[in-house]
């Protein structure tokens, strides 16, 4: 995996998460709100976790990384770091963006 795939894949991550959990994105066809809606109590872990950019960045990266791994981009084995690299790109870049 060169370096320039691993921050593209980053911002590819972290633009999904950031759309999944931002209230104001409704995404194609409305699907983020959709998703954001299925979970609405306030009291319940997921709702509170599809609503946080760091949550949903570590699902997202597990995704991403299994489609490297489907691409032959990465090998398997190092399937792990490159999960926990990405997800945390993805919350240095959203902590970043916050200030």
């Amino acid at each position: 995996m060169t370096w320039q795939t691993l921050l593209l894949s980053a911002f590819g991550v972290y633009y999904l998460s950031y759309s999944i959990a931002s209230e104001d994105i409704d995404g194609p066809w409305s699907a983020f709100r959709r998703l954001r809606g299925v979970w609405t109590a306030p009291s319940d872990w997921k709702a509170r976790g599809i609503r946080c950019v760091v949550c949903v960045s570590c699902w997202i990266a597990l995704i991403w990384t299994l489609g490297l791994i489907g691409l032959g981009m990465i090998d398997p084995w190092q399937s792990w770091l490159v999960w926990f690299g990405l997800a945390g790109l993805s919350v240095v870049i959203a902590r970043y963006w916050q200030r």
